[in-house]
């Protein structure tokens, strides 16, 4: 069945199924559940005085923190490692993961072998 044509020049198309998109939860947890990550130069001492593990996810080497906790504990083990990086001024970043649809198409991306990047050119410049 031919629905009709479509014209593109220098530009994108985007099909959707209405239905799917009015379910999408981007920041809500599907399951109830969430995860908290953290990396970068203070990581290891986080860890240490919090009894982080290493997430163990794929594409996730060197990231620590919880995975499968309840939203409220989430949240607490979050604000609480955030809190200690503003106090003592350390580096590095803190990530709250609840599980939501988003968070499964971001744990994809991040497990894929394929590197995804953006290049700064004349035509392609990230904003």
């Amino acid at each position: 069945m031919l629905l009709g044509d479509i014209g593109v020049d220098w530009a994108r198309v985007l099909f959707g199924d209405a239905d799917a998109l009015n379910a999408w939860q981007h920041d809500k947890p599907v399951d109830g559940l969430a995860d908290v990550a953290f990396w970068g130069a203070a990581a290891e001492e986080a860890a240490a005085m919090f009894a982080a593990p290493e997430l163990g996810e794929p594409g996730e080497d060197g990231v620590r923190g919880w995975t499968g906790l309840a939203v409220a504990e989430a949240m607490e083990k979050a604000r609480a490692v955030q809190s200690w990086k503003e106090e003592t001024g350390r580096r590095m970043m803190v990530d709250f993961r609840p599980h939501s649809h988003h968070w499964q198409v971001m744990r994809q991306i991040r497990a894929s072998e394929v590197e995804l990047w953006m290049s700064a050119t004349p035509d392609c410049s990230a904003r």
